[in-house]
């Protein structure tokens, strides 16, 4: 039986870091719950609300890591920092927009905030240990936030458990005592919190047990599977040509979190020192081969998105992925030759590590700041291609529209240039983008996509030629731009990759509604397509049971559907009441 010995002097110790952070994680819920009320209950300015909201979590979340590896007072004045940083960045990047209400509608500041926090905390341990140069410290002290954290997440989730079926075994005998406090105010925020903090604790009084170490040696075990798979995607992507596998930003997304995963194995097989590193060759040879397959999965990711920028411009998201691509690819440059170099290899790259999560930490934080400003960058790639007449796309004002001073300035600047004599077609275009319509765009390229689409899109049946005629007139470009990419050719199984079936699926409405498949590259989608009051409008199929359909599904139902037109059958389900006014059991 193991046995963990403790002196009178451990326990007291233990004990009070239990109550310090099972304190600090109740304090952290009720100071989120207030600002969370003062925004939603009190008049106040949002921005300065927002910059609280940010600051304090960042203080709450980087000081739950640092109390116990690092004393109290200097975990907290750590993580004052580190909220104070997060505090100002998000305040800089909310002066991008007039209003908060329409900022952040992209994801990629929250996420460039959650790295300025979670980035810097492995270094403030370090540093009050043997530095925060030192690789070992920083590699322990990373896993060991990771697995400190997955630990606390998991208690606090069955704290929640244990309450909800207390709850409801009390309930059974007619006492709601628990559900009337529990769920309470700032009580299930403060709940939360404390029962995080006591499990951070926990975690680490018994460190000696819970050790990062499991998790890197059973990671690391995945090093070959990774290794043979992005190598048989390397060579089938030669073989079937580039081209065409890269010509979408969902591509390049693949390649960037297969990247991420590589990057993540290699730095597990290399470990904190060479001597705890596996001596196992497989493991040891397929880090080798990782550090110059990252390169090129880095390599084929920047062109992935370079090839979406060039057809489309930029835009906030492809600006995010082509940063995150040239992450990937520097990570790979630097490990593959660390590898070509021969021996000391495993210190080259953590060498690399080191240097290279100071530079995503100084990106992370750029983002957020007039140098990376992706709205204004997106902006100016918009205006230019309207401008030189690349793009006129009814979209393109609505995107403008979404990216705060940046979008509207570039929109006041096309304005002021279609006040020009010569440039009745921007102004025309304008007119047509800004009232919504679809007939604003240009009318060559519209008919340019759909002769391009008509011959490759399969018909079921092959007479219903004037809806599928009239849904490509009212289509947005884009719709057909994606389209016009995906449909020519064959699919992997001899078919067409896009099948539009016409049939009367809402007898409640006038005229025929049509079902579009399309078997993409990795994927297939399938959408109703509803034509009323001259839009084209797009709605989710789904089967009886209420869950979306597999791609597997999906292809094989296109199979069937090209061979022969579906049958068309009422649905199965019994009402309690009529028309509009009944109600049914959903499946």
């Amino acid at each position: 039986m193991l046995t963990v010995e403790r002196d009178d002097g451990a326990d007291r110790t233990a004990a009070t870091l239990r109550w310090v952070l099972s304190g600090f994680g109740a304090l952290a819920g009720l100071v989120l719950w207030a600002l969370i009320e003062v925004a939603d209950n009190i008049e106040v300015p949002e921005r300065p609300i927002l910059v609280l909201i940010t600051a304090s979590g960042a203080f709450f979340a980087s000081g739950f890591m640092m109390v116990g590896p690092l004393m109290l007072r200097r975990a907290l004045a750590h993580a004052a920092l580190v909220g104070a940083a997060a505090g100002l960045l998000i305040w800089l990047a909310s002066l991008r927009f007039e209003t908060l209400d329409q900022a952040f509608i992209d994801p990629y500041a929250f996420l460039a905030v959650m790295a300025v926090i979670a980035l810097p905390v492995p270094f403030l341990i370090a540093q009050g240990g043997p530095g925060w140069r030192d690789y070992p410290a920083l590699f322990e002290g990373s896993w060991s936030v990771v697995v400190r954290g997955a630990v606390a997440g998991l208690f606090t989730g069955a704290i929640w458990i244990v309450i909800a079926l207390s709850d409801e075994l009390l309930r059974l005998v007619g006492i709601g005592l628990i559900g009337a406090w529990a769920y309470v105010g700032a009580v299930p925020f403060m709940i939360t919190g404390a029962g995080f903090g006591l499990a951070l604790a926990v975690v680490h009084e018994l460190r000696d047990l819970i050790q990062a170490r499991l998790v890197v040696r059973l990671l690391r075990l995945l090093a070959p599977v990774v290794l043979v798979v992005s190598g048989v995607f390397l060579l089938a992507a030669l073989v079937q040509g580039l081209s065409e596998l890269f010509g979408s930003l969902s591509a390049a997304s693949v390649l960037i979190a297969m990247g991420a995963a590589a990057l993540t194995l290699l730095t597990l097989v290399v470990d904190r020192e060479d001597a705890v590193a596996p001596s196992s060759p497989v493991l040891l040879w397929s880090a080798r081969g990782l550090a110059v397959v990252l390169a090129m999965l880095g390599a084929l990711a920047v062109w992935a998105v370079m090839l979406r920028v060039g057809q489309y411009g930029w835009t906030p998201d492809r600006l995010f992925a082509g940063l995150a691509a040239l992450v990937v690819l520097a990570y790979g440059v630097l490990h593959g030759v660390a590898v070509l170099r021969g021996s000391g290899w495993m210190a080259r790259i953590r060498s690399g590590n080191l240097g290279m999560a100071l530079v995503m930490l100084a990106v992370s934080a750029l983002w957020l700041t007039p140098v990376l400003d992706a709205e204004r960058i997106s902006a100016r790639s918009v205006e230019a291609r309207v401008l030189a007449g690349d793009a006129r796309d009814p979209a393109d004002v609505l995107l403008l529209q979404r990216w705060g001073k940046a979008g509207a300035g570039a929109l006041e600047r096309l304005r002021v240039a279609a006040s020009e004599p010569g440039r009745e077609d921007l102004a025309a275009w304008l007119e047509g983008a800004g009232s919504g319509e679809a007939d604003g765009a240009d009318a060559a390229e519209r008919e340019r996509l759909i002769a391009a689409i008509v011959p490759a899109l399969a018909l079921q049946p092959a007479s219903a030629t004037g809806l599928r005629d009239s849904l490509l007139m009212l289509m947005q470009p884009y719709e057909l731009r994606d389209m016009a990419e995906v449909c020519p050719g064959t699919a992997p199984g001899g078919g067409a990759k896009c099948l539009l079936v016409v049939a009367d699926l809402l007898p409640d409405l006038p005229g025929e509604e049509a079902v579009l498949a399309m078997d993409r590259e990795g994927w297939a989608s399938l959408d109703g397509l509803l034509l009323r009051d001259g839009l084209v409008s797009r709605q989710a199929m789904q089967t009886l049971d209420g869950r979306p359909l597999t791609d597997v599904e999906v292809r094989n139902l296109m199979a069937a559907w090209l061979a022969a037109p579906p049958p068309v059958a009422p649905v199965r389900l019994n009402q309690l009441g009529t028309g509009a006014q009944g109600v049914f059991l959903a499946p």
